[in-house]
């Protein structure tokens, strides 16, 4: 069987060469891009926020990830406005379901 190479370590690549390794397809990943963990922009001390679309959740679903990302996740608990935020009269408050 011959290897196969993914250019660029995006989300859908990821998955995919995750799917394809799970069938036993070798696959290389090639990212010119630092590891996030070693990037000059990577702070440890910040949290970073994950938007998965609907689709994006059916792949990773597909590779069974979630418990992954599940596992690390940080409640989030609100916003906090320095100052209070806007005047009461015009304050809206949203939920999430």
């Amino acid at each position: 069987m011959t290897d196969n190479a993914i250019v660029g370590g995006s989300p859908a690549a990821l998955v995919l060469a995750i799917a394809l390794a799970r069938r036993g397809i070798p696959t290389t990943v090639f990212e010119r891009d630092a590891h996030p963990e070693v990037a000059p922009r990577f702070n440890p001390d910040r949290s970073y926020t994950i938007d998965i679309s609907g689709h994006g959740l059916r792949a990773l679903r597909h590779i069974d990830g979630c418990s992954y990302f599940d596992d690390r996740m940080i409640p989030f608990k609100g916003l906090k406005i320095p100052g209070g935020g806007r005047p009461p009269h015009r304050q809206r408050r949203f939920s999430v379901r």
